[in-house]
């Protein structure tokens, strides 16, 4: 696959109805590569929900045609399947398709109209399109079949990698590397739901542990996922990001641990004349030995992810602590802005992108959030309570405290709590130690129970394999519902509260050191 070169999608959306596109041939059953073509079409449009014809052309580039459909070059398919290095045919097939089709969801989702966008917005929608390609070709791998599933991961990543043009990406941020990353986004996604249909009782963990990585948010669809994303890794917006300076850095490395861990501070300024949003990726990366620069071969062992918006003139750290690998072959590389392979997109608080997507009504091929979003509440929620049991939350504290009174302080926490606005962690001479997460904070009373309810169902399935006891109080201003949980010699006190404060309404989630009563 070295050398191979496709011209991407968008540079061929102004097809005329010229000579060329006179020689489309729509695709039928003739050859086993038509035949194939055919059958990963069929399982695509069932996907997505439409259809979306597909032309053969010995004259025209692979392209996504608005109005039109696919189009397919005969020479380079045929080429590819002969002399290029691709070990599962089929599977190569089922990525290309997945993207193209993928720029059909954008067109419906968004209009064709963002074909005439700015160049830098282009790129971002060519990466999304990567994404959920990635996701679909993970999806469609099936447990147990004659695909060699190592074989098809590698033959794609490969295929992502070499299909990078020049108009792909900026010049500061690899082309070859963002296709990479937007594939492997994208098969992660798609991992997370292969894991969600087993039983294996060690998918909630993995779960988890994957949308941490791949930073999956509570209500987020599949399209604005793959969206802010793709912002990400394309490094989206120059013109802005350039205004983001790094004026200081820490990295603390602990060789000895188990696993071993980098606490890392690091602190931009905005030297520009306008407000910045940015949304960040801190990676912590196990890198090959012999060739450490090449991402190819890179793993995504743990990420630290972070949004925030940054005045003029004023500074925002970012700290927290990440766990490591390395090993003979293996080196761990801590990765962030500037760095030329860092993930992270910097855009003007104050200008909109001309292509924002954020009302579209078509999903590609969705996972099952709330799936995914109970097994990341579960996950999260379960080594929470582990921490607190164990009297060990000082293990996952992230970044600078802050006095309350003489005897209570409080830390940011390293474990993220799906769908919690906040969270610290409380430490106290007399009290110990516990943990504090605000849900929602409203002037509408039936907003707040509404929210207070749904705390409680979805606190009680993460730990509904925990023993309980509970204990319920209300009263004009206060819900109340405490309850203590017992698993493997381990016991903790989870209370969901509403509490109404100067017509304020909170709904908080606490866990505590279980002493006394409940």
């Amino acid at each position: 696959m070295k050398g191979l070169r496709f011209v991407p999608a968008f540079a061929l959306l102004w097809v005329s109805a010229t000579a060329a596109t006179a020689q489309r041939t729509l695709i039928g059953s003739a050859s086993a590569v038509e035949r194939l073509i055919r059958d990963e079409m069929a399982t695509l449009n069932g996907v997505v929900g439409f259809t979306t014809p597909v032309f053969f052309s010995d004259v025209e580039p692979t392209s996504a045609v608005p109005d039109t459909g696919i189009v397919i070059n005969r020479v380079q398919i045929e080429s590819i399947r002969r002399t290029a290095g691709v070990r599962q045919f089929r599977e190569f097939l089922r990525l290309l398709l997945a993207h193209e089709v993928a720029h059909h969801v954008q067109f419906r989702a968004y209009s064709a109209a963002i074909r005439r966008l700015p160049e830098e917005e282009r790129r971002v929608y060519e990466a999304q399109a990567d994404i959920l390609a990635g996701k679909h070709f993970t999806e469609m791998l099936p447990p147990t079949s004659n695909v060699n599933v190592s074989e098809a991961i590698d033959d794609a990543l490969q295929v992502a990698f070499d299909l990078g043009t020049t108009e792909y990406s900026l010049g500061t941020h690899p082309t070859h590397e963002s296709r990479l990353v937007a594939t492997r986004f994208g098969m992660s996604a798609g991992m997370m739901t292969n894991l969600a249909r087993t039983m294996d009782p060690r998918a909630p963990g993995s779960v988890a542990l994957i949308a941490l990585k791949i930073d999956t948010r509570p209500g987020e669809s599949t399209l604005l996922w793959s969206f802010r994303q793709a912002k990400r890794i394309t490094s989206y917006r120059n013109q802005a990001a350039v205004n983001l300076v790094l004026t200081g850095k820490q990295e603390e490395w602990n060789w000895n641990g188990n696993p071993p861990i980098v606490r890392f501070s690091l602190t931009y300024e905005n030297v520009g004349m306008r407000p910045l949003l940015v949304d960040v990726m801190v990676e912590s990366a196990a890198v090959p030995r012999n060739a450490p620069d090449s991402t190819m071969g890179w793993m995504l062992w743990s990420a630290h992810h972070e949004s925030f918006r940054i005045e003029p003139g004023a500074t925002r750290t970012i700290s927290g602590v990440l766990e490591w690998y390395g090993d003979n072959e293996y080196m761990p590389l801590l990765d962030y802005p500037p760095s030329r392979t860092a993930v992270a997109s910097v855009e003007f608080a104050d200008e909109q992108f001309a292509g924002d997507p954020r009302h579209a009504p078509v999903a590609l091929m969705p996972a099952a959030p709330t799936i995914v979003e109970t097994l990341q509440f579960r996950a999260a929620l379960q080594r929470l309570i582990v921490h607190t049991a164990n009297r060990t939350l000082a293990a996952v504290r992230s970044g600078p405290g802050r006095r309350i009174v003489s005897d209570v302080t409080k830390y940011p926490s390293s474990i993220r709590l799906p769908g919690a606005r906040d969270i610290t962690l409380r430490f106290s001479a007399n009290k110990g130690a516990g943990v504090s997460a605000t849900f929602l904070t409203s002037r509408s009373r039936t907003a707040a129970e509404a929210a207070f309810s749904r705390l409680i169902s979805h606190t009680a399935q993460a730990l509904s394999e925990w023993e309980s006891e509970r204990r319920d109080r209300s009263d004009s201003g206060e819900l109340y519902r405490s309850v203590r949980y017992r698993r493997d010699g381990m016991q903790a006190v989870v209370r969901v509260v509403l509490l109404e404060v100067d017509g304020e309404y909170y709904v908080d989630l606490d866990v505590e050191e279980a002493s006394g009563q409940t």
